[in-house]
């Protein structure tokens, strides 16, 4: 009859104990107590007799331990002596794991062996395998696509914003900015040059520069003098009180003789002046403008002279209401086809294609001064008031005061969003598209009869003193 743990006897084949409910033990050939069932002891390794067998036992024939394992009464077992397998125990067997279990006395721990077989533990770490194996594959799949859309977007080229003609702007702010700073901006030249005395025998009545480096001034003594972007020289002298001047390069200039026996015009070819060319005897011309080389209009009393390159025209009248014979003061053609001429009274008129318009009056009964057109859909107009005007290729604007009280002189502009107009006072003033500036003195006390701006950053005006000065 076999016992339990505690002693109590339990019948042949059971494995619990009806008393207590503790595991049946068997014991080995060395007296070592063992869970019911179990083969070898779990000691000595030795085998176990079933209940009532009487063979005996070969010691050795017992499977090996390792040191550590717990007996029965909780102390370590000694280092065992290896031994060889037995035939009857098979290397293939399941593998056991070893789970401590307590029993009701406290005092008692033993150590059980749960065999557990191999096929139920297959199927669950294939799956799991197969879980994770297809968890790391979609892993690494969405990584290489990230960083291959990362490589993509670095290399691309970087284009600027550009919205679609008529499409509705995403930067209404950059915009509005804009705008308003195009509004308010006020152009204001570079320091300007003090007064400096070119000519000594006559007054400046007009200066006009082809570039930067290059312009021509007359005065009321004939005298023409030519400007190198650095200092002046007197050219020539015609003999004729001179009006304006008009250059269109360092090698063709035109000029016209104002005085009571004028109706002259001089032509310079980049060396030398020549005589005059009588076009209007009698009479005074009082402005010209060229547009080209071949392409020239000069305006008197109340006609016009249109030159081909080879001859002038004979007279045009365009302003037969000028009785009193003040005539046409200025007069700007930036193309052969578009020319505009002011008047003593106020009036302006326009040459479009190959008709002049008739009179339009800006400012009835004052002086328009000066006019000045870059181009055939921008012009500028200052009058003896102060006052300004400009066109817009079909209407002239109302006056605008921008000097109340003083006379605008003489006004030049090289491109549509950029003129310079001086006064009677030595003031300058700047427009620029928009709105005129504040007077800046550039000649204090002088009358400064003309200006001449090549460019938006250049500009050279001349007084009636034969001072010079420019802005650089």
């Amino acid at each position: 009859m076999a016992t339990c743990a505690n002693g109590h006897p339990v019948r042949d084949g059971a494995q619990f104990c009806g008393v207590c409910g503790a595991d049946m033990q068997v014991v080995c050939a060395k007296g070592h107590r063992n869970a019911s069932g179990t083969k070898f002891c779990e000691t000595c390794g030795s085998t176990i007799r079933p209940p009532g067998s009487t063979d005996s036992l070969e010691e050795g024939t017992a499977l090996l331990l390792t040191s550590g394992d717990l007996v029965a009464d909780g102390s370590s077992s000694p280092e065992p002596t290896p031994f060889s397998t037995p035939p009857s125990v098979s290397v293939e067997a399941p593998a056991a794991t070893t789970e401590i279990v307590p029993r009701p006395d406290a005092n008692v721990v033993l150590a059980r062996s749960a065999v557990k077989p191999m096929t139920s533990d297959v199927p669950e770490r294939s799956a799991s395998r197969g879980t994770k194996k297809k968890f790391i594959v979609g892993a690494s799949v969405i990584l290489a696509l990230i960083v291959a859309g990362a490589l993509v977007l670095a290399f691309l080229p970087h284009h600027p914003y550009h919205p679609r003609s008529g499409a509705a702007t995403t930067k209404p702010t950059t915009t509005a900015t804009t705008a308003t700073t195009a509004t308010t901006a006020t152009v204001v030249l570079g320091a300007w040059s003090t007064p400096t005395l070119i000519d000594s025998s006559g007054q400046l009545d007009s200066v006009s520069c082809a570039s930067t480096t290059f312009c021509m001034a007359v005065d009321t003594s004939g005298n023409i003098l030519s400007y190198d972007g650095t200092a002046w020289a007197t050219l020539d002298n015609t003999g004729n009180l001179l009006g304006t001047v008009s250059c269109v390069s360092s090698t063709d200039c035109e000029t016209v003789g104002t005085g009571n026996f004028g109706g002259n015009v001089f032509a310079f070819d980049g060396s030398s002046w020549s005589s005059g060319d009588s076009i209007d005897p009698g009479y005074k011309l009082h402005s010209i403008s060229c547009a080209t080389s071949s392409f020239c209009v000069a305006g008197a009393a109340v006609n016009v002279f249109t030159y081909n390159g080879s001859s002038w025209s004979s007279a045009l009248s365009i302003d037969p209401g000028n009785s009193s014979g003040e005539g046409l003061p200025s007069v700007s053609c930036p193309t052969s086809s578009f020319c505009a001429a002011v008047d003593a009274y106020g009036n302006a008129f326009v040459l479009n294609g190959s008709k002049w318009s008739g009179a339009q009056s800006l400012d009835s009964g004052v002086e328009l001064t000066s006019v000045s057109c870059p181009t055939s859909t921008f012009c500028a107009a200052v009058d003896a008031d102060g006052n300004g005007y400009t066109y817009d290729g079909t209407t002239w604007s109302s006056a605008d005061a921008i000097d109340s009280g003083v006379g605008l002189t003489s006004v030049s502009c090289p491109t549509t969003t950029f003129c310079a107009a001086v006064d009677a006072d030595g003031n300058v003033y700047t427009y620029d598209g928009t709105t005129w500036s504040p007077p800046q003195v550039i000649d204090t006390g002088g009358d400064l009869t003309s200006i001449s701006c090549p460019s938006t950053t250049i500009c050279v005006a001349v007084d009636s003193d034969g001072n010079e000065m420019v802005a650089n």
